[in-house]
């Protein structure tokens, strides 16, 4: 979070008559929502979040939640694979072609980062109610990474003035890689002429 509110502070100082909005997408928006609860910062218009990462929708089974409690403490940098199939991803099959050469994409994570994210989830989860910054949230109606379902019970916590929750059918985790993005991209749009 700190590395974070660096990044924001950079930006503000560099160009302060920026109208400034976070776009953050799964483990991101997880990052993204924390930062404006913990931090509070000044001049955030709006945040933006794709399939956000509030709890897990996969099943991890309790061999492996154990072995990331005993793995953080003696080897906290070691990765586990996350078990995320591509095809959870995107339906689009030139994405889908494209993810063995992304250096970004990842399949493994770290204890530390699985228990921290546990820990965020829990304070968001805890917090909500207090974020105060017009939020836009994008989800697939069935997130087969992450939980649409606890999207839908923390958005209910927010008040309708201030949150929009756009659910779309039969699509993937990553919703601005899959079949019929155009529709993402043009309410995204949309939303942002609104500000």
């Amino acid at each position: 979070l700190d590395d974070l509110d660096s990044i924001v502070q950079f930006a503000q100082a560099q160009l302060p008559k920026l109208r400034l909005s976070l776009l953050a997408h799964s483990m991101g928006g997880l990052i993204a929502t924390s930062y404006l609860l913990k931090y509070k910062p000044q001049g955030i218009e709006s945040l933006i979040l794709s399939s956000q990462f509030f709890v897990v929708g996969l099943q991890v089974t309790l061999f492996k939640d154990l072995g990331a409690i005993i793995l953080g403490k003696i080897m906290p940098h070691t990765t586990l694979f996350n078990e995320i199939a591509d095809a959870q991803l995107s339906q689009d099959l030139e994405v889908l072609k494209e993810y063995p050469l992304d250096h970004f994409r990842h399949n493994k994570i770290s204890p530390e980062v699985y228990m921290g994210s546990l820990r965020y989830q829990q304070y968001v989860e805890r917090n909500i109610r207090k974020l105060q910054t017009r939020t836009f949230i994008q989800v697939p109606d069935n997130d087969p990474v992450v939980s649409t379902e606890m999207t839908r019970k923390l958005v209910s916590k927010l008040s309708p003035a201030l949150v929009t929750l756009i659910e779309y059918r039969e699509r993937r985790h990553e919703i601005y890689n899959d079949v019929g993005r155009q529709k993402v991209f043009s309410d995204l749009k949309n939303f942002l002429q609104s500000l």
